[in-house]
């Protein structure tokens, strides 16, 4: 007979819904955005953060990914910051886009 576990919620994306600390994102809307799903130190462990749970955020991966070793002294810098990085982003690929045309099938 096969053992059923308990479903333990994880409290670190329990304590947002599970949407990303930064932007906002639904972390449960699509398969790739929950397989991308991190648990962002908010002070980095390289600038000497705790491993610890009040350190830990939940976060997209684009998030993780372009906060990266940045310290910031709230979370609403870091957001502010991840909204204009996200925006430049965005402004750089529409570019990129005019100028190196899309793969024909």
């Amino acid at each position: 007979m096969k053992r059923v576990r308990p479903v333990v919620l994880d409290p670190v994306f329990a304590s947002t819904s599970y949407r990303c600390s930064y932007c906002g994102a639904d972390l449960l809307g699509n398969v790739e955005v929950f397989l991308t799903k991190t648990r962002d130190h908010f002070l980095p462990a390289s600038a000497g953060g705790p491993d610890a749970q009040v350190n830990r955020l939940p976060s997209c991966g684009p998030c993780d990914r372009l906060k990266g070793g940045r310290v910031f002294g709230t979370v609403e810098e870091a957001r502010a910051f991840l909204s204009a990085a996200r925006t430049s982003w965005a402004s750089w690929v529409t570019r990129l886009r005019q100028v190196v045309p899309a793969a024909v099938p």
